[in-house]
């Protein structure tokens, strides 16, 4: 359509009144201004386009934020598996590689990436001192209680220079009933850095002799699965999802 346009000026130009003869020259002119101005008008509708479907784009949803991202690669990597012995755990990234648990966040790069030495894997801020979790437990069995909210705060940490792949601590619980009593003993546990794994034991003088143990799988260290389990036989009692306060 539009090169018969084109044409069709061309012979209206040669055409016109006062033309003597065919001027190639003249012809050429005519030719090249039409083309240049056609393709100009068709990177204009381009961009018009592209403007559009861009604008349509940026309101179909907001961009995915670094929490995000970070949350659905751990939540895949889950589901997916790791491929790795036991006590091994994955280098992450697209070459499988396996490094024992007890080479994690102990200062030396083992895995090619470095993954065992990333800092915002190795940072400990899961047991901070301070660091307070809380969540709502489904007891299943075990001993008779209804759900109800379980708060853990770490109290103390301790870290061997030798053994840097877990983090020791002393924690309190506080296990809040509907009748609005509480009861509040004191713990002992363990972070296990290449698991992401929270484990507190309640102390020999506890109310019931329980531990809970906590994977974090989100990809950050607010959020948690927990497992209520008795201390002697790892029978699992209920299920809570932990999150800091």
């Amino acid at each position: 359509m539009m090169w018969t346009a084109g044409c069709l000026l061309l012979v209206a130009v040669l055409a016109a009144p006062g033309t003597r003869a065919f001027d190639p020259e003249r012809a050429k002119e005519v030719v090249d201004d039409f083309r240049i101005h056609s393709q100009n008008l068709h990177a204009d509708f381009l961009d018009h386009e592209i403007d559009k479907l861009e604008h349509e784009y940026e309101t179909l949803s907001p961009r995915a934020t670094k929490e995000e991202i970070a949350r659905t690669k751990a939540r895949i990597n889950k589901l997916e598996g790791s491929g790795c012995g036991k006590k091994e755990f994955s280098c992450g990234g697209d070459w499988p590689e396996c490094v024992s648990h007890l080479l994690f966040c102990d200062g030396i790069k083992d895995c090619h990436n470095g993954h065992d030495e990333d800092p915002d894997f190795c940072d400990g801020s899961v047991v901070h001192v301070g660091s307070t979790f809380r969540g709502v437990v489904d007891w299943k069995s075990c001993v008779e209680h209804t759900d109800h909210n379980s708060i853990i705060t770490i109290t103390a940490t301790r870290r061997s220079p030798y053994f840097k792949n877990r983090t020791f601590l002393r924690a309190t619980v506080t296990r809040e009933y509907n009748d609005k009593t509480t009861t509040t003993y004191t713990a002992h546990g363990y972070f296990v850095y290449a698991a992401r794994k929270l484990v507190v034991i309640a102390d020999k003088d506890a109310p019931n002799q329980i531990a809970t143990v906590c994977s974090f799988d989100f990809g950050n260290n607010d959020e948690a699965d927990c497992e209520v389990v008795v201390t002697s036989s790892r029978s699992p009692c209920g299920v809570v999802r932990m999150n800091r306060v």
